[in-house]
């Protein structure tokens, strides 16, 4: 095994148990799907019960001892460990299996550079993607691109020496990746779109070019060493859902569901327009504009910190970001220690789930399609309500079915 790889337990469905000898050990089971051997690690689980896992010790068939079960056998095995006492019939049998699997990387990256055929871009990017199995969102305007991709380190290599070395991507030479890992992928697809703008402000003459100074970590941290609110303040660029599962110490957070909202609350920072003020986000994109918007607006020293959340938190993990770094894939959110070197998990849970008030850092969407909204929920919480944000969305979700029965049995009626 490689150093890009890491050991992985597959679950594989190979049956259910027919009937239980709990005292001896013994099970009868119909393999109805792959092949049993002896020897074989197994899982038995059942709708409401957790998984117990045992060893194949001997397989019976027929009265007779063998070595491997086929599918469609009728089998009794005996098992190297006590079965779980509230087991019952037909309970789900799983084949485990070890297997290699090769480590995600995943790359978080934007750059403002002009881009003269976004179009023909987007084309050409998306094939060299699909090449190369590489997975995410990415986003190309006029203005530059914005991405967020993971593959296998191999590939995720030959996509950075893209916007190295590649004749067409002499702009973004400089370009900076943020880089992580994940235990899998955590895109389903590769989306490459062009767009008016790479983050959307919907500010004509915003130039990025034009944004607040570069603050880099060694600096900020010295700041927040010595925080003083007589002087700085810190304002969070990202959406309030972000915020709620974590921040920067003593950070203004903003009351705003889109970036795009930015402009329309800046009134209520006004009374921070003498003071240093101090931007930040997840990689830095936002910040981009949201300095530039600032600075456009009369606020008089603007700073930016340099390659955001992230690129902080590569480097001082812990004791400066309160709880996890909202990241807009599967994986939901990061402990910041995920960008370090050590790869520890130095963050503490500072949300709390949106129903019951439990401390919790899971974030789901409301199942209610109209609704859509992101919000912190337990998992108690979320088989309630069947991950409904609140009684009223699930009233309403069981009222828009009640009324697509209606209709569709007028239908049929007709």
């Amino acid at each position: 095994m490689t150093n890009t790889q890491k050991k992985a337990t597959e679950r594989i469905y190979l049956g259910r148990v027919k009937n239980f000898f709990k005292a001896a050990n013994v099970a009868e089971i119909l393999i109805e799907e792959n092949e049993l051997k002896l020897g074989d690690k197994i899982a038995i689980e059942g709708t409401t019960t957790k998984a117990f896992e045992h060893n194949v010790n001997s397989i019976i068939l027929d009265d007779n001892k063998i070595t491997k079960a086929e599918k469609g056998s009728d089998i009794t095995i005996k098992l190297d460990s006590q079965i779980n006492p509230i087991a019952r019939k037909n309970d789900k049998v799983f084949l485990l299996r070890e297997k290699i699997q090769e480590i995600i990387h995943v790359l978080l990256y934007y750059k403002y550079a002009h881009i003269s055929d976004p179009a023909r871009f987007c084309k050409d990017h998306l094939e060299f993607c699909k090449k190369n199995n590489i997975l995410g969102r990415v986003y190309a305007a006029e203005e530059g691109i914005n991405g967020t991709v993971s593959g296998s380190k191999e590939n995720i290599e030959k996509y950075k020496q893209l916007f190295w070395n590649n004749e067409d991507y002499t702009q973004f030479r400089e370009i900076e990746f943020k880089e992580s890992v994940a235990q899998e992928h955590p895109f389903k697809k590769i989306f490459v779109r062009n767009r008016k703008e790479i983050v959307v402000l919907g500010v004509p003459g915003i130039d990025p070019s034009r944004s607040g100074k570069r603050l880099f970590a060694d600096d900020f941290k010295q700041i927040l060493d010595n925080f003083d609110p007589e002087r700085y303040v810190i304002i969070d660029t990202r959406n309030d859902y972000e915020a709620k599962l974590g921040k920067f110490k003593n950070a203004v957070t903003l009351d705003m569901h889109n970036f795009r909202d930015f402009p329309k609350i800046t009134k209520s920072l006004e009374k921070y327009k003498d003071k240093k003020v101090i931007t930040y986000c997840t990689g830095g994109i936002r910040c981009e504009k949201a300095s530039a918007f600032l600075l456009k607006q009369g606020f008089k020293d603007v700073s930016q910190l340099d390659g955001g959340i992230v690129k902080f938190g590569k480097k001082y993990p812990k004791g400066y970001f309160e709880g996890l770094c909202y990241v807009f894939d599967e994986r939901r959110a990061i402990p910041l220690g995920e960008a370090s070197e050590s790869g520890k998990d130095y963050s503490d849970i500072i949300s709390n789930c949106e129903i019951c008030n439990k401390q919790c850092k899971i974030m789901i969407n409301c199942s209610y399609s109209p609704c859509n909204k992101q919000f912190v929920c337990c998992n108690e919480c979320r088989k309630k309500l069947n991950s409904y944000c609140s009684e009223e969305c699930k009233t309403k979700a069981i009222n828009k079915q009640a009324n697509k029965r209606e209709i569709l049995y007028r239908a049929i009626d007709a």
